[in-house]
């Protein structure tokens, strides 16, 4: 089993096993330090003038926001079943919902698309019962767990990509932000996607995506130099999903400018990444304030070559609060789209990670998927 994996199913094992508050509280807590073991590189990494030992704090600290809802909630074997129950549910809200699902990973709703694949809120709905049977020890509902999950397994069939749906990875370093290096980054993707638009197969490309962040900001000249380019996909009928930044007033926005035949439009990230892309001191972050009638997020979703896609922007996947505002509240899309930049991510097993867990997704949902990733150089 993966290692992420493997952490957020010990997880919930390591607190009903424990003998009191403090074991359950200190094993949470290693368990989450070495599912996150590469955050401080990680943070080293990507956010400017941070070292590793900023990276080494914020790796402790998020583990121990982790653990808390864990040890306050710990109940022993010895205690009444109904309440260990309560407590663990407790528990998965607090991990699900701000302010902790905001940055929280490892959430054992990750494992539900690898146990009941397909099934969608019903294997959410089965993944917490499997739990409730694992701390209160009944061997009955374990059983049927795992009865059901092998089923659904030997069941499920994995749906295609639709037909001319194209994610092109690249491996390019971190944009710079001078205007030789744009104007570079710019050519390196125009000359990318030049061989979709020539040959007799040019047309049967229907959706193209790129990864994301890849073409830095979206501004006045980014767009005089895609102009020949894009009126050639337009032409030819191509939708083109291109990772980029929009500049707003209060700073640059992460997502995808989708440009198709009928016109353009932005599909902005629903979570930014806390520190980098989001202070937590500053309010709610920007994601949440792009509401959709009849959600409570900014749904993630757009349409593309008739089809309803949710975009995924790296951090998001592995996040369990905006999968279930996107899949739960919002109409279900059918295809997963991602976008992923991991420059940083050099020696990490974190793409590795980041795949498995949209993958994880897309599973339990039952929809393709498409990821278009920027990997280390």
């Amino acid at each position: 089993m993966p290692p992420e994996l493997l952490v957020s199913a010990c997880i919930p094992i390591a607190w009903a096993r424990a003998g009191n508050r403090r074991a359950a509280g200190l094993s949470v807590f290693a368990l989450y330090l070495a599912g996150a073991r590469e955050e401080a590189w990680a943070v080293a990494r990507v956010l400017p003038g941070w070292h590793l030992w900023g990276g080494l704090a914020i790796w402790l600290l998020h583990a121990l926001a982790l653990t808390l809802p864990w040890a306050a909630g710990w109940v022993s074997e010895d205690g009444p079943r109904r309440r260990r129950c309560a407590a663990l549910l407790a528990i998965l809200a607090a991990l699900a919902l701000p302010p902790l699902g905001l940055w929280g990973w490892l959430h054992p709703f990750t494992l539900g698309g690898w146990l009941f694949p397909g099934w969608g809120p019903w294997g959410l709905a089965a993944m917490t019962g499997a739990l409730l049977a694992l701390v209160c020890r009944c061997r009955t509902g374990l059983l049927l767990a795992a009865l059901f999950s092998v089923a659904a397994n030997l069941i499920y069939r994995a749906p295609p990509v639709p037909s001319g749906w194209i994610a092109v990875d690249t491996a390019l370093p971190r944009m710079q932000g001078d205007a030789a290096n744009r104007m570079a980054r710019q050519e390196q993707l125009m000359t990318l996607l030049t061989p979709f638009l020539a040959g007799p197969s040019a047309h049967a490309v229907r959706v193209l995506v790129l990864p994301e962040e890849i073409a830095g900001p979206w501004t006045a000249a980014e767009a005089w130099w895609w102009q020949p380019l894009l009126a050639r996909l337009r032409a030819q009928g191509t939708t083109l999903v291109l990772g980029t930044q929009r500049p707003d007033p209060g700073g640059l926005r992460n997502g995808a400018l989708v440009i198709t035949p009928a016109g353009d439009s932005w599909q902005l990230a629903r979570q930014p990444i806390p520190l980098a892309e989001w202070l937590p001191w500053s309010g709610p972050p920007s994601g949440w304030r792009d509401v959709r009638p009849g959600t409570a997020l900014n749904d993630g979703q757009t349409w593309l070559d008739g089809q309803r896609v949710l975009l995924s922007f790296c951090f998001e996947d592995l996040l369990t609060l905006p999968e279930l505002a996107t899949m739960g509240l919002a109409p279900r899309p059918e295809v997963l789209v991602g976008l992923a930049n991991l420059w940083w991510a050099d020696g990490l097993d974190e793409p590795a990670a980041q795949r498995r867990t949209a993958e994880g997704w897309a599973r339990l949902w039952g929809v393709p998927l498409v990821r278009a990733v920027n990997r280390p150089g």
